[in-house]
Order: C-alpha cells, then structure tokens, then sequence
C-alpha cells in the first residue's frame, strides 16, 4: 500500500514527523538486527531467551558500528587536520588544501543532515532542527572557524544515532515485555 500524506486544515503535514523517522529508523534496525540473527526470524517469537543460550547476537553490534560509521571517519579526519593546524604545522596545509581537508571531515555527517534540512522544507517544517544546524555549521565555515563548523555537526550526528539506538533499545524492551505476557 503507497503512503499517502495527510495535512491538516491549515496545509501543515501531519504525517512523516520526526519522531515517524526516528521510530522507522529503530523499527529497520530491530528488523535487520532479527534477520541478520541465525536464531531470530523477522518476526520474533515468543520465546524469550538471552544472551547465555549459547549463542551469539554480535550482529547487532556490527549495524552499531555502521551506524557510528560516518561519525568515525569524520572524527579521523577531523583530529588529523587539528593536528597539522596546532601541532604538526605543515606548509601544504594552507588555503585551499585546508579548506577542502575539512568540508572532506564535514561531508559524512553534514551532507545527510542538509538533505534532511532539504526534505522538511519541502514538506513545509521550515525551523526545524535540521536547518539549524546546517545554518549553524555553514556559518562556522562561512567565517572561516572550519574546525568548529565539523565538530559541531559531528557531536550532533552522534546524538543522533545515540537518539536512534535508544529508541531501538526501548521498543525491543517493550516487544520483549509483551511477548512474555500471558
């Protein structure tokens, strides 16, 4: 079945807010987690077993670190470019090499936050969090403070994905807690 958007009498969407995303987000990493587990279908069953039943969930922890991914590599090139600005200065580092060194650190976490930025101006949420950011880290580059801009949009990515893993974490809590039930 497509999805179709609703608005309300206003014109404002009421559908695809988000906190929708963030609960599609976890419900796809819940069902890849199940799917990637050898002792787990797609759909749980009621039985309820732990991590002692001799048998590995390590797959979960993979799609965490996929997750953390775009913030790791951004981090790395982050901490290197910081390093030849203050501690290990090298000539080359100047102009347009520095600049393109950091807008390299700022694309695997900033880019995906302006496509969100994008995508909720289209659909009419024009203050959201995602504009603000990006406002926010295009300013830092916009006067030249480059490591601030990446590192800002870097701790926000983070929270991201810490936002997203809790959710996961509380939904699988409250699937457990309904399967046990009589």
């Amino acid at each position: 079945m497509k999805h179709v958007h609703t608005f309300d009498k206003d014109g404002k969407q009421l559908c695809c807010t988000q906190e929708e995303k963030i609960n599609l987000l976890a419900n796809n990493a819940l069902k890849r987690d199940h799917q990637e587990v050898g002792c787990c279908a797609a759909e749980p069953t009621k039985e309820v077993h732990g991590d002692d039943d001799g048998h590995d969930h390590s797959s979960s922890y993979v799609s965490t670190i996929v997750m953390f991914l775009p913030a790791m590599i951004s981090l790395l090139l982050l901490l290197i470019a910081i390093g030849f600005d203050h501690y290990f200065p090298q000539d080359w580092f100047t102009g347009w090499v520095r600049i393109v060194w950091y807008v390299l650190a700022y694309a695997p976490v900033g880019f995906p936050v302006i496509k969100e930025a994008i995508i909720s101006i289209t659909k009419g949420e024009i203050f959201s969090e995602f504009l603000l950011m990006s406002i926010a880290t295009v300013g830092a580059f916009a006067i030249g403070e480059y490591p601030e801009g990446v590192a800002v949009m870097l701790f926000y990515s983070v929270g991201e994905v810490f936002q997203t893993l809790a959710v996961k974490r509380a939904k699988a809590n409250i699937k457990s807690l309904l399967d046990q039930r009589p």
